[in-house]
């Protein structure tokens, strides 16, 4: 019985199915085909989650630009160096892009910027949060921050950048 990988749906066959090479790879042919053009087509698509991080994300492209929408949440909180998510090849940026994206450190007292990397092997990385305001507007530096009770990750990049 074929199974299918959890985020693209990708087919493989069981270890017990008799290997039957022209067929399983037509079939995953198909498959990444027509995942490829969904994202072509500027369709949302499903980007993965990193390690323990609940939500969902979304991007699609947009002529060279992607963009993104979700809010996604970890238990204990993001801290610098995690990645919240992956993207899949066609979205991923040529070099490292920098994304800025609203946080809570704890829930709706306190409000903040994280800035991550957006990086070419496709992980959306937490580096820093430059600050916080909490509701009674008092900014707070707070060097690298964190952990991040939400990170919501809405916004858009270039895939190329321009050579400076």
């Amino acid at each position: 019985m074929t199974q299918y990988t959890p985020n693209r749906n990708y087919p493989y066959p069981e270890e017990s199915e008799p290997p039957d090479g022209p067929v399983q790879i037509e079939a995953l042919a198909a498959a990444v085909d027509s995942d490829l053009q969904s994202v072509l087509a500027g369709e949302w698509v499903v980007l993965t989650n990193g390690d323990g991080v609940t939500g969902t994300a979304f991007g699609r492209l947009n002529g060279d630009k992607v963009e993104l929408f979700g809010r996604m949440s970890k238990d204990g909180g993001f801290v610098q160096n995690d990645t919240i998510v992956t993207l899949p090849v066609e979205l991923r940026p040529t070099s490292t892009q920098d994304g800025v994206f609203a946080t809570s450190t704890g829930g709706v007292e306190t409000i903040g910027l994280v800035r991550c990397d957006i990086v070419s092997s496709g992980g959306i990385n937490v580096v820093s949060q430059p600050g916080t305001i909490d509701v009674s507007g008092t900014a707070t530096a707070t060097g690298t921050g964190g952990p991040y009770t939400w990170i919501s990750v809405s916004g858009s990049f270039y895939k190329t950048s321009p050579t400076v």
